[in-house]
């Protein structure tokens, strides 16, 4: 699969994504290292030039998914606070509704968690969060019915009711 994500064809680098994405969440430990190595595959196709063009916006999403599932399920195989800054630029996606809805949860279970990379000091990354998250809405990733949708809901009315923001 690391190889696959140098291929030329975006097809296939989304399919490699995915499976590293997989390899992280379902993986065991055997994984670890391969997750490891993984991470400057996945943000090379990233940061690639072309990398939100029509063709190769799907393969780049599931980059940045896989990312967020190395954060999550394999934590020890990256310097997670080196990681997020970079990862939550990436956010939101919009063409792989599937890959936004699990990306919209694990930055749901980082906010609950008061993570703070991703709150930022003082708060400074909430109006990114607010950002992703309209964007999320406007471009109908969100749906109602999703526990996330529900979750989200909250983080924007927790920032609305406090005094201290």
């Amino acid at each position: 699969m690391l190889l696959n994500m140098r291929d030329n064809n975006p097809e296939v680098r989304q399919a490699a994504a995915y499976g590293l994405g997989v390899m992280a969440q379902f993986g065991g430990d055997d994984y670890r290292s391969l997750c490891s190595e993984a991470v400057p595959l996945l943000v090379k196709v990233i940061k690639c030039a072309n990398s939100k063009t029509k063709k190769n916006v799907i393969a780049t999403e599931n980059c940045i998914s896989a990312i967020g599932k190395i954060l999550k399920f394999k934590p020890n195989c990256v310097n997670v606070d080196e990681v997020l800054p970079h990862w939550l630029s990436w956010l939101p996606l919009h063409e792989d509704k599937e890959e936004a809805i699990q990306t919209l949860s694990f930055l749901c279970d980082l906010i609950e968690s008061n993570h703070p990379v991703v709150i930022g000091p003082n708060n400074s990354n909430l109006p990114k969060i607010i950002s992703i998250i309209a964007e999320g809405k406007i471009n109908e990733t969100i749906n109602y019915e999703d526990p996330c949708a529900k979750r989200l809901a909250n983080v924007v009315r927790q920032v609305q009711t406090s005094e201290e923001l």
